[in-house]
C-alpha cells in the first residue's frame, strides 16, 4: 500500500458538486484536499501542497468534443499528479469520452469504470445500473431536462467500445480486448475488489463518490476519525436551482420546517431583512423546470444578499448552480472540510466576495426528502 506522501492526486470531474462529494471521500481518508475553481490564476502554496486537487472541467452540458478537449487539457496540465476520473453515478454527460481523452492524454491501456454508489443507493448488476433497486431508466431520471436516461445498461450509457466483467480479476482488466472495463458492484465490498484489481493492472479509475471513497482509502495513511458534521453558522442561504424533482420535493420539506423561500423577481430588501432577522433564506426559480436564463439570474441575487448581508453557510443544490454562483463571487477554491451526508459535502471558501464562509452543496438527484430539512 502506498503511503499518502507518496501519492498527488488529481481528480477531473465534469461537474461542481461532483467535483466536492468525491474530494471529500478523499478528505475522509485523511488528505488535505483543495477544490480550485478558477485553475487559470496564479496557483497558490495551499493548492499545490495539497494532497489532493481536485478539478472541475464544466463539461457535462458542452458538446462531446469540447468536452474531450478540457478533459486532455486539464490532465494535460497537471502531470505530475495522478488521475481519478469522477463520473456521474447515473452516468449523465459525455463519459466514455472524456475517459478516452484521459487515456489518451496519459498514454494509459485501460479505464476500470464502476458508478455503484451503495451508500446512495446507486448499484451495477449484470451489466444494469440501478438507482435504489429500479432501473436507471425508469426513474426520474429518465426525464432530466439534459441527459435523459434512455437505457441502464451502463456499455450503452457509455457510447464507447466496453467489456462488461460481472467478477473483476486483475488479469481479466489487463488482457480487455477494448481500452474501456466496466464492472459491477452491488456492495462497497465489491467496489475494493475492483480497487484492488485495476490498481494491480494499472488501469485508470472511473467512478463516483462510491469507487471514490474505496480508493481513497487504499492510499490512506491513516483513515480521517468519524466526526459530527459541525454546526452550520447562521444565517443561511440556500440557492436552489437543480430542477430535479427530488430538489423540489427536498425544499418544499425545508419550507414547511420553516424556512423562508423567495424568487429573483421578489424584493431583494426582503430577502436581505430575512437573512438579517437569522432565517435560512431559500432562493429558487420561479419555475423550478424553466430552462433559459434562471441559473445566471439566480447568481446575480445570491451575489446582490452575499454583498450585503454575508450568510454564515451558503448551501447550493445543482452543479451548474454551484459552478455559475461561485464563478460569480469570484471564488478561487473551496478547502474540502468534510461530509455532512452521503452526497452532501462541505468546505470553506478561499477568494472572492464570500471568502471564509462555509460553504455545502448537494447534487440535485441526491439525498432522501428530509436531506435539506436540518438546515431550516
Amino acid at each position: 500500500m502506498h503511503k499518502m506522501q507518496d501519492v498527488k492526486w488529481e481528480i477531473i470531474a465534469d461537474d461542481f458538486t461532483g467535483a466536492l462529494d468525491t474530494g471529500v471521500q478523499f478528505v475522509r481518508a485523511g488528505m488535505s484536499v483543495m477544490f480550485v475553481i478558477q485553475p487559470a490564476q496564479p496557483v497558490q502554496p495551499a493548492q499545490e501542497e495539497a494532497d489532493v486537487r481536485v478539478l472541475s472541467t464544466e463539461s457535462r452540458n458542452v458538446d462531446e468534443a469540447t468536452a474531450a478537449a478540457r478533459v486532455h487539457a486539464a490532465v494535460a496540465e497537471h502531470s505530475g499528479r495522478t488521475i481519478f476520473k469522477k463520473i456521474d453515478s447515473t452516468m449523465r454527460g459525455h463519459t466514455g469520452a472524456e475517459i478516452e481523452a484521459v487515456l489518451a492524454a496519459r498514454s494509459v491501456q485501460h479505464a476500470v469504470v464502476c458508478p455503484a454508489a451503495p451508500d446512495a443507493g446507486r448499484t451495477v448488476e449484470h451489466g444494469r445500473l440501478l438507482v435504489g433497486g429500479i432501473a436507471l431508466h425508469e426513474t426520474a431520471f429518465a426525464d432530466d431536462p439534459h441527459w435523459p436516461a434512455r437505457t441502464s445498461m451502463v456499455a450503452e450509457l457509455l457510447r464507447r467500445p466496453c467489456t462488461h466483467l460481472e467478477h473483476v480479476t486483475t488479469q481479466a482488466i489487463v488482457h480487455s480486448p477494448t481500452a474501456i472495463v466496466s464492472v459491477d458492484a452491488r456492495t462497497n465490498e465489491d467496489l475494493a475488489a475492483i480497487v484492488h484489481a485495476a490498481h494491480a493492472a494499472g488501469a485508470l479509475p472511473c467512478g463516483s463518490l462510491g469507487l471514490a471513497r474505496v480508493w481513497a482509502n487504499l492510499f490512506a495513511q491513516n483513515a480521517a476519525p468519524h466526526t459530527q458534521p459541525p454546526k452550520l453558522a447562521r444565517p443561511i442561504l440556500i440557492v436552489a436551482g437543480s430542477r430535479h424533482p427530488n430538489t423540489h420535493v427536498q425544499i418544499e420539506r425545508l419550507i414547511t420546517a420553516g424556512a423562508t423561500a423567495f424568487t429573483p423577481h421578489d424584493e431583494i430588501s426582503t430577502m436581505r431583512s430575512a437573512l438579517a432577522a437569522d432565517c435560512t433564506v431559500i432562493l429558487r426559480a420561479a419555475d423550478e423546470y424553466v430552462d433559459g436564463g434562471v441559473t445566471q439570474e439566480l447568481a446575480e441575487v445570491a451575489e446582490r444578499l452575499l454583498r450585503m448581508n454575508q450568510p454564515g453557510t451558503l448551501v447550493l443544490t445543482g452543479g451548474e448552480t454551484a459552478a455559475v454562483v461561485c464563478t460569480r463571487l469570484a471564488v478561487a477554491a473551496v478547502r474540502i472540510g468534510g461530509e455532512i451526508t452521503v452526497g452532501v459535502p462541505w468546505g470553506t471558501i478561499v477568494g472572492g466576495a464570500a471568502d471564509g464562509v462555509r460553504i455545502v452543496t448537494k447534487a440535485g438527484g441526491f439525498g432522501d426528502a428530509e436531506v435539506l430539512r436540518s438546515f431550516a
